[in-house]
């Protein structure tokens, strides 16, 4: 499986047409896991794969070595936005480097319509149809393992969301004009065509999504994991429109604990696809 050591310095360096290639590679590996698409348009590093079991769409990630959490030049961005920035640092620290395997991980969170399909249950929200689903971390666990995945460590959710950004935000240091904001955290998935896909393809990624982690309050090694209380990342879309400093969730380092949900202890959740096992 060649395109596992693909990394996304290497693929930065590849033309369209040696891109072209390694999606066939890719394709070929994973054939029976997902289907291609022949008539879409690219976005992001290359076209998504329909997952056959569930007809989701993933992006394949590659694979790579990044800082993860909240670095100096990141902090210094936010204070420039609000000082003090409306984020707990301590949580988002020590900065470690992360060698991150390549995955596949779906195009946006599950979606209610997605969601009621698979598993047969009727939405009671039919305006809701198209926004991501919110349920508790295990049944997010349960789906995503009966149609063959499972839920993103968070140090993969933060490699997807920063799509290959250095910056604060996977959009760069600043933030938008409520027009340009909007793009990137509406909840409301009617047509990919109105929204804002990071580096990797990927939409929305503020509106809350479960990670496979329990909770810790930093990275230091010898934290220990709250039982029963698991990471969620971003959350900003979930507020929208903001009131004050509720763009501190959609920094790309930002997490916080379970048992700081609205919904009832539910969230979002996005689903990752990989041929090793992590």
């Amino acid at each position: 499986m060649q395109y596992r050591n693909i990394t996304l310095e290497k693929l930065k360096t590849m033309n369209r047409r040696r891109r072209s290639q390694l999606r066939q590679d890719i394709y070929r590996e994973v054939s029976d896991v997902f289907a291609d698409q022949i008539e879409h348009y690219d976005v992001g590093i290359t076209r998504p794969f329909i997952h056959r079991k569930s007809g989701i769409e993933f992006q394949w990630i590659p694979s790579g070595i990044y800082a993860m959490g909240l670095g100096k030049e990141e902090e210094k961005a936010a204070k420039r936005i609000s000082n003090p920035p409306p984020i707990t640092e301590e949580e988002m620290r020590p900065v470690t480097t992360v060698k991150v395997e390549s995955f596949f991980i779906s195009v946006t969170p599950v979606l209610t319509r997605d969601y009621c399909r698979i598993t047969n249950h009727k939405s009671h929200h039919n305006d809701q149809l198209n926004h991501p689903i919110v349920v508790k971390h295990g049944e997010a666990r349960s789906f995503a393992e009966s149609i063959g995945c499972r839920l993103p460590y968070e140090r993969e959710w933060e490699y997807a969301c920063r799509g290959g950004s250095k910056t604060l935000f996977c959009w760069g240091d600043e933030l938008l004009d409520d027009a340009e904001l909007r793009q990137w955290v509406s909840k409301d998935f009617s047509g990919l065509q109105s929204l804002r896909p990071n580096g990797f393809g990927l939409y929305s990624l503020f509106s809350g999504e479960w990670c496979m982690d329990r909770w810790k309050p930093s990275y230091e090694n010898n934290e220990e994991a709250a039982a029963n209380v698991f990471v969620v990342r971003g959350g900003g879309g979930d507020l929208w429109p903001w009131q004050g400093d509720e763009w501190g969730m959609c920094i790309s380092a930002f997490r916080f604990p379970s048992t700081d949900l609205l919904e009832h202890g539910c969230a979002g959740f996005r689903l990752v696809y990989s041929m090793i096992e992590t």
